[in-house]
């Protein structure tokens, strides 16, 4: 697997106006601020998140607390509205006002709703006796026969499009020499309702046909046809694919939560819905011919992530949703999004209501300053069947989402023909667009940058340089360490790949290299599933037991440690390895390597003679094994580049199985042992209340008489980095066990807490909790403490042991913190529980065991 820095793929997306905006920063003209109050007419009371907004546009806030709202505009509007649940909306002109001394002086009114009558709003929302949370009651009881999972089984046709606009060009730019060339592309802008120009750049089509089964329940894509422009070959059209159906999953309001933009949003009608919104009776209407209540509704905490919006339930006894639209506040614990809007369209077929067409739109903005992305996406349903399938082995394919082969293979008049809407002239020019915009030198620089930053290589033809990240760090015992590296790319051949670094310590002053080449088995070695055989050869320096899911080891930013770090090791290793991976995300790689290694720095493999009784030191310590890894992700989806793959979290568990044996005798082993680890990783989403990371991994080692470094050695942290994989106060080659299990639960509260106390929720900060939890046992044929004979456990120079066995007492830290700071970096408080008695603990705020680390992380 490539080791690389962690990040959220979205990004990927966002850096393009990031990077660009330097060309707007000096340029931009001020925006227009418009700010003031909503209030009462009757007694001047503040109205508390009321609406205020541009009429005909999007554009809007909602009040504060205290009644006041802010608006930051680029164009003077000619008016601007006001209106709240239970009072008359108010426009007002603003062509002589005071823009920043805007006062709306709202009305109350009384309708009635046939039995139900809503009178003035009182100061205070009641749960007790409000018709409209009597209403939702009902909707929510009956939403299991209004859901289309209730039918034995169904089929519908499925044609999504997916498009993203550059937003908020600055003119400088557009009349820049850089863009002279392609200035054409000029010509397909367009501009929001909120008078920014957007560009298009980014354009997915797709078409589906989906079925489902109730007993036993399954359901299946089966994806017939894709279409996506894509500016390069960093990210294959299939992730692009995955990447944009994670950032916009169906919405269907009759679940308990919708998922956006990687996150859990409670849905309206979900089961904590009741005690999460505030519900409103607005008025009558009818929709498709039948009359509809207008159900308001709005979230209880303006910052928890909710929606804001209406939905229009039938009149009868069915109390089925006909029509959704909906959004979300800005003052959501959300980064990166704003003007989210959703609107639904239901139509009648055999007796029910079921989706004709989604719409979703949204901005995304790291500033109001600099330049963002608008996106849109349309879904349109058809040609529903309530049918067993006239193929029963449609629900016998692996997974949920199949890709036929011919997918990118359809022709122009396939598309012309299966679209159940023509594309628009600015939409059908961005294929185009795309072909010239390659060519540009600013493009190709954004896009290379945006690359350098996101995974650490940079570009040169057919090769990656690279990671930046490891160019430069530092331990005490290579001192600075400076590397260069890198590897091929398809440019230089479909089946061959080849990856390397050279390393210097200048104070060991050692060459440490590493080559690996790779062949694959298929056409290309980047297609999916893979199947290839590589060959690695290395020589290198590492901590003994530490290793890192998603960075390399000698990244700068985990070159500065708590304690003593002085003793590695030096080893060097030829490995052999084949690689399959078969359909419905299950992998194997078997391997077969040779491996030496020595003590460096202050660590020695010191052993007393069994004849003699003298103090010895072995030299290196070899072996010769085998191993297999299988990796089972069912229904996962991998976000897939050039350089790594990322696993998209969900609900189901990812199984990993570890097996790795050493042989005496054969390539000069020395020693023999059998090793066997078993991993599961579980995400555990609910809703409102924020996700759940569960971690557990148990594993033997079949050995008697080996020396401890080829046993386990729990993962350590000393770097001032938070490592979720990590014992995080726990020190290098601090525990040896040859048999233990591993326990890590992480909660992410996103808002949940910080939302509910003033002031602080406006920083949108989140919050953490986690524990750790390791037993762990060392036999006594292992243990170099009951047997001289072996290699023994490292002493400091005061003669201190620094290297134990877990006893019956387990190794247990926990830790809380605080994510979303200035949306990327996070901090967290470490506490140890036990062995707080050995030496060289980190301390924190004058207590030993503790520590504070950071981190970063980018999440919406």
């Amino acid at each position: 697997m490539n080791r690389m820095p962690r990040y959220c793929p979205v990004i990927n997306f966002l850096f393009l106006p990031i990077l660009l905006s330097g060309w707007q920063i000096s340029t931009a003209q001020p925006l227009i601020r418009l700010a003031g109050i909503v209030v009462d007419a009757r007694n001047g009371d503040a109205l508390s998140y009321a609406n205020v907004a541009v009429p005909g546009t999007d554009i809007g806030a909602t009040t504060e607390e205290d009644g006041r709202f802010e608006l930051l505009l680029e164009v003077r509007p000619d008016s601007l509205a006001a209106s709240y649940v239970g009072y008359q909306p108010l426009q007002i002109a603003l062509a002589d006002a005071e823009l920043e001394n805007l006062r709306f002086e709202l009305s109350p009114e009384a309708f009635e709703l046939q039995e139900v009558t809503v009178r003035e709003r009182r100061k205070r929302y009641r749960r007790k006796d409000n018709p409209a949370l009597a209403l939702i009651r009902q909707v929510i009881a009956h939403k299991d026969s209004n859901r289309l999972s209730v039918q034995p089984y169904y089929q519908y046709e499925k044609y999504e499009k997916v498009e993203l606009d550059v937003s908020n060009l600055p003119r400088q730019l557009m009349e820049s020499k850089a863009l002279r060339s392609v200035d054409f592309i000029f010509d397909h802008m367009d501009t929001l309702e909120n008078g920014k120009n957007i560009l298009p750049f980014f354009l997915q089509e797709s078409k589906s046909t989906v079925y489902y089964r109730r007993n036993p329940e399954d359901r299946k894509e089966y994806r017939e046809a894709l279409k996506v422009t894509n500016l390069d070959d960093y990210v294959t059209d299939a992730s692009l694919y995955k990447l944009t159906q994670r950032l916009y999953q169906d919405v269907n309001v009759y679940e308990n939560t919708i998922w956006l933009f990687d996150q859990k949003f409670t849905s309206p009608l979900g089961v904590v819905a009741p005690s999460f919104y505030r519900y409103y009776l607005l008025d009558t209407l009818e929709m498709k011919g039948r009359p509809v209540i207008n159900l308001g509704f709005i979230p209880a905490n303006k910052y928890d992530l909710g929606f804001e919006g209406n939905l229009f339930i039938a009149m009868d006894s069915t109390y089925r949703v006909l029509g959704v639209d909906m959004g979300i506040l800005p003052y959501a614990n959300l980064n990166f999004v704003k003007n989210l809007r959703i609107k639904q369209e239901f139509t009648g077929q055999d007796s029910l209501w079921v989706r004709r067409r989604d719409e979703v739109k949204v901005e995304y903005l790291i500033s109001e300053k600099l330049m963002g992305l608008y996106g849109k996406k349309t879904t349109i349903y058809s040609d529903y069947r309530f049918i067993e399938p006239a193929d029963p082995q449609v629900f016998e394919a692996v997974g949920q989402s199949i890709a036929l082969p011919e997918e990118s293979q359809r022709q122009p008049d396939y598309w012309e023909a299966e679209r159940p809407e023509p594309l628009s002239s600015e939409e059908a020019a961005i294929y185009e667009m795309v072909d010239a915009l390659k060519e540009v030198p600013l493009v190709k620089a954004t896009a290379t940058m945006t690359r350098l930053f996101s995974s650490g290589y940079f570009p040169a033809g057919p090769v990656y340089v690279g990671p930046i990240y490891s160019a430069l760090s530092y331990n005490e015992v290579e001192g600075w360490r400076v590397r260069l590296g890198g590897k091929t790319n398809q440019r230089f051949h479909d089946q061959l790949h080849l990856r390397g670094y050279l390393a210097y310590g200048f104070d060991d002053r050692r060459l440490k290299y590493s080559g690996m080449l790779r062949y694959a088995l298929e056409d290309r070695y980047r297609d999916f599933p893979r199947h290839f055989l590589s060959f690695l050869v290395e020589r290198d320096n590492q901590f003994p037991g530490q290793f890192f899911q998603f960075v390399e080891g000698d990244n700068l930013f985990l070159s500065f440690r708590t304690g003593q770090a002085n003793k590695m090791i030096a080893y060097q290793q030829y490995q052999l390895n084949y690689h399959r991976e078969f359909p419905g995300n299950l992998f194997a790689n078997f391997l077969v390597q040779h491996r030496s290694q020595a003590a460096a720095g202050a660590f020695s493999f010191e052993l007393s003679d069994e004849n003699t009784g003298a103090t010895r030191s072995l030299n290196k310590i070899t072996t010769a094994e085998t191993g297999v890894v299988l990796q089972y992700a069912p229904n996962a989806e991998l976000y897939e580049s050039v350089h790594f793959r990322y696993p998209m979290p969900n609900r189901y568990p990812i199984l990993e199985l570890t097996y790795l044996g050493a042989w005496k005798g054969p390539l000069n082993g020395d020693y023999a042992f059998q090793a066997l680890d078993l991993g599961v990783t579980k995400r555990f989403y609910m809703a409102a209340f924020g996700f759940t990371d569960a971690y557990l991994n148990v594993g033997k080692v079949w050995a008697d008489g080996v020396p401890y470094v080829l046993l386990n050695i729990p993962n350590s942290n000393q770097s001032y980095a938070f490592l979720p994989r990590a014992y995080n106060l726990m020190n290098f080659m601090e525990f040896v066990t040859d048999e233990y299990a591993g326990f890590h639960l992480t909660h992410q509260f996103n808002g949940f807490l910080f939302n509910k106390i003033p002031l602080i929720r406006r920083f949108k900060w989140r919050a953490i909790g986690g524990v750790k939890i390791l037993y762990g046992n060392l036999s006594e044929g292992n243990n170099p403490t009951r047997n001289p004979g072996l290699v023994q456990f490292p002493v400091s120079e005061e003669g201190v042991a620094e290297t134990y066995a877990l006893t019956n007492t387990p190794y247990m830290e926990w830790s809380v913190g605080v994510s979303n700071i200035l949306k990327v970096f996070r901090i967290d408080y470490v506490k140890r529980m036990t062995y707080l008695h050995h030496p060289n603990l980190p301390r924190a705020f004058g207590m030993k065991g503790t520590g504070v680390k950071l981190g970063m992380e980018l999440r919406f």
